[in-house]
């Protein structure tokens, strides 16, 4: 079921990418406005000889003997020598930077111009091939999604080291372009399979990122004791995203990982926060003109270092929203608000 469920995410997105590329990423492309407003660099990333060392016994490393990887970069204009923040994107299931620039065009000059920030697109060195998809770019994450792994493809430290090494690279390639990343706004936003890849980032490396947002994914139970010990030094707010009607990753969890309310209130536990009285509100998500969704807020406050941890239950929507996953760009401009606003005023009183 698990299977049928992986490869369900891969139909959709790419029908997502097809809607796309034959409507708004035309007229977006040739669009000076949103051109003009951020400069696009692709680049790549390499892992470290120790990393590289430790995967030359997995398939990974077998079928794909590339050491590095590609990343999209997109650098905002007129920053006047000011420090800027990094959002650091991860994408889906076989979701790679080139469909996910596609389907996220118009999020990027959002990121870029409006919020004044670096956006990063890193592509997943691990291959899906556990699941009959040896062309497949995914991330090796949490040990509830390494079913989907076969066992001889699964990495020590999983892709963990390699997100760490695209970020020292993004931060390279904007100091290489006289732009200068805030290393104490770096933030995570993790889709599907990387929000999955968010959340053991978001507890492994937690002195890393200002923040974490994921999209329909989910923290882990074995992540439990390292959760544990590294939120209670270094608390790291989060926002979680989840449809209510999500058939490929269930609102719900299953039996590797856990639902999505559940995994808000463990990273909230974790973070130390006052799990007694949660503050809940009522809002509406428009994801386009004609597609509008309830949003129940569940907000966890009083943690360890004034951060948030905070749960978004979208009544209704599926696995992408709106028609054919369209409103998923208004969903992430939501998402990097929370992370470069809400985020950093509930850190800073």
């Amino acid at each position: 079921m698990a299977l049928m469920m992986m490869r369900l995410d891969v139909g959709v997105v790419m029908l997502v990418y097809m809607m796309f590329t034959c409507g708004s990423f035309t007229v977006m492309k040739n669009n000076d406005k949103f051109v003009s407003a951020y400069t696009r660099i692709a680049t790549t990333v390499s892992l470290s000889e120790e990393t590289q060392q430790q995967n030359r016994r997995f398939l990974d490393r077998v079928l794909d003997a590339r050491d590095t990887h590609s990343m999209i970069t997109f650098l905002p204009e007129e920053t006047e020598g000011k420090p800027v923040p990094l959002v650091v994107a991860l994408h889906g299931f076989c979701l790679q930077p080139e469909i996910q620039e596609a389907v996220m065009l118009r999020l990027v000059p959002y990121v870029t111009n409006t919020k004044k920030a670096m956006f990063a697109m890193p592509n997943a060195p691990s291959m899906a091939s556990g699941v009959g998809l040896p062309a497949c770019r995914a991330w090796d994450a949490t040990e509830a999604t390494r079913p989907f792994w076969m066992l001889w493809n699964r990495k020590p430290e999983g892709d963990v080291p390699y997100v760490m090494a695209a970020i020292d690279k993004a931060v390279a390639t904007a100091a290489q372009n006289n732009v200068i990343v805030d290393w104490s706004k770096i933030y995570v936003y993790g889709l599907a399979n990387g929000a999955f890849m968010a959340h053991r980032l978001l507890c492994e490396k937690p002195g890393m990122f200002a923040a974490a947002a994921s999209y329909t994914g989910s923290t882990d139970f074995a992540l439990e004791d390292t959760c544990t010990k590294n939120l209670a030094t270094s608390p790291t707010s989060l926002l979680q995203i989840h449809g209510t009607l999500d058939t490929v990753v269930p609102y719900g969890g299953t039996p590797w990982w856990p639902g999505s309310e559940e995994s808000a209130r463990l990273v909230a536990e974790w973070n130390q926060c006052n799990l007694e009285s949660p503050l809940t509100t009522e809002s509406r998500l428009n994801t386009n003109p004609f597609v509008s969704y309830a949003v129940t807020s569940t907000r966890y406050e009083g943690c360890a270092s004034n951060n948030v941890v905070e749960e978004w239950r979208v009544h209704g929507m599926d696995h992408l929203p709106g028609i054919a996953g369209g409103g998923l760009v208004e969903v992430s401009r939501k998402a990097v608000d929370w992370l470069l606003d809400e985020s950093a005023v509930s850190a800073s009183t």
